[in-house]
């Protein structure tokens, strides 16, 4: 799956999705990360609108930070216009001290 659109998508998911979105950009990572675990798991990397968000809360929560960085790129790579996905991949590099790279 290559990110569905909204329009698509099952909408008890988009509103899950939607919470958890707004729970990282309040910086509450805990809570994000409990509402997009739910939706994310090893198997599956969509819906990508989420996708830097969950990097995020890995990487933050977890010390997960490569794991992080592969979920950030990939939502560049999906969704390149959206400038929210290069700011998580910045936070994720900066949180596992890699200046250089942010």
């Amino acid at each position: 799956m290559d990110g569905m659109s909204s329009t698509e998508r099952d909408p008890a998911v988009e509103a899950i999705l939607k919470r958890g979105i707004a729970a990282v950009q309040k910086e509450d990572y805990q809570q994000g990360f409990q509402i997009l675990s739910s939706i994310y798991n090893e198997n599956s990397d969509d819906p990508v609108d989420g996708l830097s968000h969950y990097g995020l809360c890995l990487a933050l929560l977890q010390k997960k930070h490569k794991q992080g960085l592969r979920l950030c790129h990939r939502a560049i790579d999906i969704q390149f216009y959206h400038s929210v996905h290069y700011a998580n991949t910045t936070q994720v590099y900066l949180n596992a001290r890699n200046r250089k790279k942010a």
